[in-house]
């Protein structure tokens, strides 16, 4: 599905110009479960696993920032960083990053 969101580009753009980025020498991503509400990851995740090129990138995510109203998304507790990390692994169809920050 198209996002349409001001300020926001489709899916289509984004693998495009990860496959400028790469084409150019690029090999490392960062992202965070909060842009565009976890869509960022997403986009990355599905180039990721369309492209088979997990093995050649750098993929760093980050956690900290509210994901939600709950208590229990945002900071830096076990439990959220626990639930973000495994919420981003699922987004960017990986069982692993190189960067958690």
């Amino acid at each position: 599905m198209e996002d349409d969101r001001p300020g926001q580009c489709y899916e289509s753009l984004a693998h495009t110009l990860l496959d400028l980025f790469t084409q150019y020498g690029g090999n490392f991503i960062d992202t965070a479960d909060t842009y565009s509400d976890g869509i960022a990851e997403q986009y990355v995740g599905s180039w990721l696993s369309k492209e088979q090129k997990r093995d050649q990138m750098v993929i760093a995510t980050k956690v900290c920032n509210p994901v939600s109203n709950d208590e229990n998304m945002c900071g830096l507790s076990r439990k959220h960083i626990t639930r973000n990390f495994e919420k981003s692994l699922q987004r960017l169809q990986t069982n692993y990053v190189d960067l958690y920050q």
